[in-house]
């Protein structure tokens, strides 16, 4: 991470950001989640100076921060510039308190060690781990099955991404998901597990649960199996309170942030996909085929666009594309030509082009 993006994060911690600003940094963290583990740590320290700056004792004030730093007491900050204080604020003077000058040195000393910590997180060698991403993908046609240290276990559908840190911080989990997912979560004392998915934000102990969150969707869909979790918007912009979900039920976040009441489903059904089967229920054409292009890797095309507001009822196994093609064609009085990975369907009657 660059100087001027370290300086982007302090700046925002010590409310020197317009109301804009403010909405701009926090999608930009949001991208990243190395970003968001900096701002995280940088924030923790800063709210760690508002506490000892209370302290009227300055020499224990630096030793409280050192501690939390890790630096002994002969450690001593570099790079640092510290501007004079003025005891003056618009022309009225500051009341006499003996005490005063003691938490001005106890500020300043937080100060110094938050600008330290800004200046040099990211070349602690030690820390280095923290920030090391692994990111398991999909291509159109596969699928994938992985199991995390703690015994989690996820399914990933066709054409998706999950990325998560190496070694976890603290008490959180966190993964990065694009795509479709389900999850089996082993419940870990005292830790959570955090989805970021989109415009979605799921928080779990353990349960299972699965989250479609495909960039060319309109709303992130999340789906309970057991147990419960809580939604809410990745969107911190968004005044939306988080919805509990419980198992057999599911919930929707639309790209504008916006949560649904959690309804009641066919859970089976809807998750019909991790046991390798394609189900359409009363589906448009246009998502049917977004989701076989999806599972086999092709393209698929149709010579009148008013045939996708059709719908599909129908269950296949998913491995033999003829017959998906083929019962798909008949189901809706359709004929199709392909040419290798590419799939054009006609009403049937019309010469084929």
């Amino acid at each position: 991470m660059s100087n001027s993006d370290q300086q982007r994060i302090i700046r925002y911690i010590g409310g020197e950001c317009s109301n804009q600003e403010k909405q701009k940094f926090e999608k930009w963290v949001r991208r990243d989640p190395n970003r968001r583990r900096v701002y995280d740590s940088l924030l923790r320290s800063w709210e760690l100076s508002n506490k000892i700056a209370m302290d009227r004792d300055s020499r224990a004030s630096w030793n409280v921060l050192a501690e939390k730093l890790e630096l002994t007491q002969t450690t001593k900050p570099r790079r640092v510039r510290i501007s004079p204080v003025s005891l003056e604020v618009s022309g009225h003077p500051r009341p006499h308190n003996p005490g005063w000058i003691a938490r001005i040195a106890a500020a300043v000393i937080v100060l110094v060690g938050v600008s330290w910590l800004a200046l040099n997180y990211l070349k602690m060698p030690q820390r280095t781990q923290q920030f090391t991403m692994q990111e398991i993908k999909t291509q159109k046609g596969q699928r994938a099955e992985f199991l995390f240290g703690d015994g989690t276990r996820m399914l990933m559908n066709s054409a998706s991404v999950v990325r998560f840190p190496v070694a976890s911080r603290g008490t959180v989990r966190e993964v990065f998901l694009s795509g479709e997912a389900y999850f089996e979560v082993a419940h870990v004392s005292d830790s959570k597990l955090i989805v970021h998915a989109g415009s979605a934000l799921v928080e779990v102990l353990g349960t299972k649960f699965n989250i479609r969150a495909y960039p060319d969707d309109d709303r992130v869909l999340v789906i309970v199996k057991g147990g419960t979790i809580a939604l809410s918007s990745e969107d911190l912009t968004v005044d939306t309170a988080k919805v509990i979900l419980r198992a057999g039920q599911m919930s929707a976040v639309t790209n504008d942030g916006r949560v649904g009441v959690p309804k009641s489903i066919d859970v089976n059904q809807m998750l019909a996909w991790t046991q390798g089967k394609l189900v359409f229920e009363n589906t448009p054409l246009c998502n049917a085929l977004r989701e076989i292009e999806r599972w086999h890797d092709i393209q698929c095309a149709i010579s009148d666009s008013s045939l996708l507001k059709r719908r599909v009822t129908v269950s296949f196994d998913g491995k033999n594309l003829t017959e998906i093609l083929n019962v798909l064609s008949l189901s809706l009085d359709l004929t199709y030509q392909r040419t290798g990975n590419y799939v054009k369907f006609s009403p049937r009657g019309v010469t084929k082009k």
